[in-house]
């Protein structure tokens, strides 16, 4: 990542993407970056009452990069006690095939063993809205207990700028902000006024128990 960000490699990879952005946050504390990213970002918010509940502590052995289980494969599972989280992300290049997220949900409810289950998929704000919303129409996810949900990986950079953090774990925020602004997250989010993605309601988006 520290190549990348001093210019000697360019890289669109959106693997690398993935290993340097969870890999680099696996070194801190779950409740000091990552945590508190996904309660802020996620959508629907109600989802965020989920993710608070998880205790911190030691969770390098809770994340698994690219676990493969037929039919898919899940960029980055999250296995907490409390519940089982898969994130599937995208950077420039599409979902592979029109039934993915249904794919990657299935692996979820049967990993599970009766916990909660979130999918989230995180992607560049113009494509997460459309995307997710479409598939949440599906009972599928309903069928299989899985709560479908999105972060873009703008909101991601505008909270994580907004974190207060000291010695280390700044200076993995600051490296993280620094990769998703070379990654052109930044855009014209720094305007206040501006929000592309609109407020989601209950009633339009529907949150499965």
């Amino acid at each position: 990542m520290i190549a990348e960000l001093c210019g000697k490699i360019e890289n669109n990879k959106e693997d690398e993407l993935t290993g340097n952005f969870f890999g680099t946050l696996r070194y801190t504390g779950f409740e000091k970056i990552l945590q508190p990213l996904f309660v802020k970002c996620i959508r629907p918010e109600k989802l965020a009452d989920e993710l608070k509940n998880i205790r911190g502590g030691y969770w390098g052995d809770k994340i698994h990069f690219w676990p493969y289980d037929s039919p898919a494969e899940i960029d980055v599972l999250l296995d907490f006690e409390e519940i089982l989280i898969g994130v599937e992300v995208k950077y420039q290049s599409n979902l592979s095939g029109d039934d993915q997220l249904e794919r990657e949900a299935k692996i979820l409810q049967k990993k599970a063993n009766g916990r909660e289950k979130i999918l989230i998929f995180l992607a560049p704000e113009s494509t997460c809205l459309e995307i997710v919303t479409n598939r949440r129409r599906k009972n599928i996810f309903n069928e299989f207990g899985v709560n479908l949900s999105y972060i873009s990986w703008e909101n991601v950079l505008d909270e994580l700028n907004k974190l207060q953090l000291a010695d280390f774990d700044a200076l993995i925020a600051k490296d993280l902000i620094d990769l998703l602004k070379l990654k052109g997250f930044e855009s014209f989010r720094s305007f206040d006024s501006l929000n592309f993605l609109p407020k989601v309601e209950e009633d339009k988006f529907y949150v499965f128990d």
